[in-house]
């Protein structure tokens, strides 16, 4: 594209420059007529209209343009008041959920594996596409229990622990934010020296370590992201690795050092186990349990030189108040 910008008749200048736009960028070249300048400036490049393509798998749910149903992976055109769009998981397929828009895969290769990332687009039901070109790709991202993750400070999404391990060794942030409720398969899954797979207790993906967050009030705690490891299902944490269950905790006395509003979750069926190796580390502010009570089936192992971070939790003792007066180690004047 080619665009030559006058002054106006009332102007008092006579500059004039040209601009020079490529396709499907949003960058353009300047070059004035009076002076030899040349800069790069940003200018954004609105599309009329767009030839959409719509991914997802039908049988664990449907996308609507409004009423009517859009056929998965047809292509459908956007004007530039744009659509919104609906996905809607199948009630009648089990565990069946949205997830999250995104756009098309897009494949990395990492050693001898090629990995499917898909950039996250909209985390809500309902999301409202405008034209950015001329094709677009987007894709409605379902789920019936297979877990999918967050990488890259939250731009994309993929599908597996192992996959997703794999592709933050090729990048700088490497923490692993569980995006969806989900069952880890059985199988072996490891967590390497400086990555970090994150059961978070918010939509923000707040990452706790040596410490909670800390709040007030005494609001029963309850799971905004669970994990839930089947039978077989095996999480190591190796050396410099970390595996952070993050939570809010309270300061407000009697419930101090308790769980309050939102945590994250893992639930351990029997046969499955977390092990913990030397100069790994365990923040467990949230709740990894087992629901089989009295049960040997389901381990968490820590080995030597592993850390697990959680509150030491006193609730009262003979002497607290007397306790409470003293500062610094040392009785106040009260």
């Amino acid at each position: 594209y080619n665009i030559t910008l006058t002054p106006s008749s009332d102007s008092t200048t006579t500059d004039s420059f040209s601009i020079k736009l490529w396709a499907q960028t949003s960058k353009a070249y300047e070059q004035r007529t009076t002076t030899v300048e040349a800069q790069f400036l940003n200018i954004e490049v609105i599309y009329e209209k767009a030839n959409l393509t719509v991914e997802y798998d039908d049988s664990k749910g449907d996308v609507k343009d409004g009423s009517t149903k859009v056929a998965a992976n047809s292509t459908i055109e956007i004007l530039k008041a744009g659509k919104t769009l609906t996905a809607t998981p199948d009630s009648g397929v089990t565990n069946a959920h949205f997830v999250a828009w995104t756009g098309p895969a897009e494949q990395k290769t990492v050693g001898d594996a090629t990995i499917n990332v898909y950039k996250f687009l909209n985390g809500n039901g309902s999301y409202q596409v405008v034209p950015t070109a001329e094709t677009m790709t987007i894709r409605a991202a379902f789920s019936t229990g297979e877990p999918w993750f967050y990488v890259n400070n939250k731009q994309y999404l993929v599908q597996g622990l192992n996959e997703a391990v794999q592709y933050v060794s090729t990048i700088t942030d490497k923490t692993i934010i569980l995006a969806n409720n989900a069952t880890l398969p059985a199988g072996t899954y490891k967590i390497p020296s400086g990555v970090t797979l994150l059961i978070p207790y918010d939509v923000n993906g707040t990452l706790c370590t040596t410490q909670p967050t800390v709040s007030t009030g005494s609001t029963k705690a309850t799971a905004f992201r669970t994990l839930t490891m089947a039978s077989g299902a095996e999480i190591i944490v190796q050396g410099g690795g970390a595996l952070s269950v993050s939570g809010i905790h309270t300061a407000t006395m009697p419930y101090n050092g308790s769980p309050i509003n939102s945590v994250g979750v893992i639930n351990m069926k029997d046969g499955s186990s977390i092990t913990v190796e030397s100069k790994g580390n365990l923040y467990a502010w949230g709740y990894i349990y087992n629901q089989t009570k009295d049960s040997d089936g389901a381990m968490v192992t820590i080995k030597s030189g592993g850390t697990v971070y959680e509150d030491f939790q006193l609730r009262d003792w003979r002497g607290g108040t007397f306790t409470n007066t003293m500062n610094g180690g040392l009785l106040s004047n009260g």
